[in-house]
């Protein structure tokens, strides 16, 4: 049995979600208020199978930032790589 208090390193993990606002592009218009995107590691994780290039704009985020979420939130290189070898195996 795990005793997760709010003040272990597991469960403020856990917890940790970034929001990022993106910056407006170049067609938007300046009325429209920019969505704000909440990220946490379970979402994150979830994008594991696919490139980041492609995660970070299915996410409508750049890659930079994708890649600056990813260490604030613990994860310091994008698995896909390594993720598909697995997958490749398991079948």
């Amino acid at each position: 049995v795990i005793n997760l208090r709010s003040s272990t390193p597991l469960c403020q993990a856990i917890m940790l979600s970034i929001q990022i606002v993106p910056r407006m592009k170049g067609g938007d218009k300046g009325d429209a208020e920019p969505p704000v995107i909440t990220l946490n590691e379970a979402t994150i994780r979830s994008y594991f199978h696919m490139p980041l290039k492609r995660a970070a704009r299915i996410l409508k985020i750049c890659v930079t930032t994708l890649k600056m979420t990813c260490r604030k939130l613990g994860i310091q290189n994008w698995p896909y790589r390594r993720v598909s070898t697995w997958i490749f195996f398991i079948w």
